[in-house]
């Protein structure tokens, strides 16, 4: 399966055409500078006098790549130490301070970096140290022609070469996305996410608490069902105590005050515990059961469909949990959820999300293949006035073989995986149907798995799409021109 998956994308990488000069990830022109000739190093890494833990694995990962391409190995020195050869200069480095970059969040966004490179020496430094760790792997992909292509050794392809060079630039790259997030492993690392992921084991990046579905890790039924079921969801005329795991297809009563004040309360104690924390995600568990008593159902919009059936009662309960929270911590930042029957925003009028919220969308009942304001699809219309669930959306098979929707929502049958994230169901055509506005439904893009991806570059393949501020750095087109000097990827 995986090398299915390896060899479609590498194909599609063949056939897509190259993007812009300044979104592609050829190696820079110029005069070359070189670290490895005839067997033996030309250059020097050097970092900081006292350097980070992860100036000095960004150093290190340099060195092994280096390796790995030509078998010889580049030393690293500490700064007061002079480099032999030409200079490699990672981190917050003397060399740095003097290159004239500006190092701030206008420029380089929470953990962007500045490189430059030229006769007197190479330098990369990050706005922080993760910022100089993807840096260095921007250097290896672009100059030493690199590819992690997915997240196992078949995605890595290293060239061989007897010889390693860089070109001359200058280059500060500011993130598109303050908080990137595909998977949670060392490819993770490599695509320059900065959420989920690890250096030796270590969290790196934002400090990101809980993923999506909260409701049952604060509330936990089996804590508090028997004392308080009051405060679970009334469904068929009966409070329901989960008996699944995670409490999947089980709510909260989340117009009862009690059940705010809980809700609050455990956000506010898990803060409490790890002051650090910068997001903090607050969503209902995954699945329906939600609560039908009569304060809940009277903040309910059923004429507005499916997509947005609990999305003013969910609304509600976040901006009285956003206000709560920014009492006694106005930066950290809360993560709700647009999803499913909550995917719509509220028909409340003037709203607009709390400062504190971060809304993330799923997007696994829409379109994968255009951007979400393109008007190039159906599938981007609910809620617009047209289809008002999946169900309504009329894909088709090719005309040799028509086929109509099923009445049911779509069914996700596959979760999302290290390598690719494929749906079908009765009413989502199999791989190669589009509907009439050529939208395929199965995305098999590497990048496409995971949690928060976007549509990025001149690609046409599909990949999963969610709120901006949540989003990722897709992979980027690269020219297939291999540096001069150093062997073809």
């Amino acid at each position: 399966m995986r090398t299915t998956s390896a060899a479609a994308f590498l194909l599609a990488l063949a056939a897509t055409t190259a993007a812009p000069a300044q979104e592609t990830l050829a190696p820079a022109d110029g005069p070359r500078h070189v670290l490895v000739a005839e067997g033996s190093a030309r250059a020097t890494i050097v970092v900081p006098e006292k350097a980070d833990e992860l100036e000095t694995y960004a150093a290190g990962e340099l060195a092994r790549y280096a390796e790995k391409i030509t078998g010889v190995t580049l030393p690293i020195v500490h700064e007061p130490d002079q480099p032999t050869g030409y200079g490699i200069w990672l981190g917050q480095t003397r060399k740095a301070a003097s290159a004239g970059f500006t190092l701030t969040e206008a420029k380089l966004g929470r953990d962007g970096y500045a490189a430059r490179a030229d006769g007197q020496g190479l330098v990369v430094v990050g706005r922080c140290p993760l910022g100089t760790l993807f840096g260095v792997y921007d250097l290896v992909e672009r100059e030493f022609g690199v590819r992690w292509c997915e997240p196992d050794p078949l995605g890595e392809v290293v060239p061989a070469a007897d010889a390693l060079s860089v070109g001359t630039f200058r280059r500060e790259f500011k993130p598109s996305f303050h908080y990137r997030w595909v998977h949670s492993n060392d490819w993770s690392l490599k695509q320059r996410m900065n959420v989920q992921v690890k250096v030796d084991g270590k969290p790196v990046g934002v400090n990101w608490k809980w993923h999506f579905h909260t409701f049952a890790i604060l509330i936990p039924p089996e804590k508090y069902f028997d004392d308080h079921p009051e405060w679970f969801p009334l469904v068929n005329g009966k409070r329901q105590k989960s008996t699944r795991e995670h409490s999947h297809s089980t709510q909260l009563c989340t117009t009862n005050p009690e059940v705010v004040d809980k809700l609050a309360e455990g956000l506010l104690e898990t803060l409490d515990a790890d002051p650090t924390i910068e997001i903090i995600t607050l969503s209902p568990n995954d699945g329906g059961g939600f609560c039908e008593c009569p304060r809940c159902t009277a903040l309910d919009e059923p004429h507005r469909g499916w997509f947005a059936r609990y999305s003013k009662r969910l609304s509600v309960l976040n901006e009285e949990i956003a206000r709560r929270v920014a009492e006694r911590y106005p930066k950290v930042e809360i993560k709700v959820g647009a999803y499913a029957m909550y995917a719509l925003p509220p028909e409340i009028e003037g709203y607009r999300p709390a400062e504190n919220l971060i809304v993330q969308l799923c997007h696994i009942y829409f379109c994968h293949n255009h951007p979400i304001t393109s008007g190039k699809c159906e599938a981007h219309a609910f809620g617009a006035g047209l289809p008002t669930s999946p169900s309504d959306v009329r894909v088709r098979r090719p005309a040799h073989n028509p086929r109509a929707a099923s009445a049911r929502p779509a069914r996700r049958t596959s979760r999302a995986t290290t390598s690719s994230r494929t749906r079908t169901s009765a009413n989502w055509p199999r791989r190669g149907a589009s509907s009439p506005t050529g939208c395929s439904s199965t995305s098999t893009t590497p990048w496409a798995a995971g949690r928060a991806t976007r549509c990025s570059g001149p690609w046409s393949t599909p990949c999963a799409t969610t709120s901006p501020g949540t989003a990722t750095w897709a992979p980027r087109a690269f020219t297939r021109r291999p540096a001069p000097g150093n062997a073809r990827p």
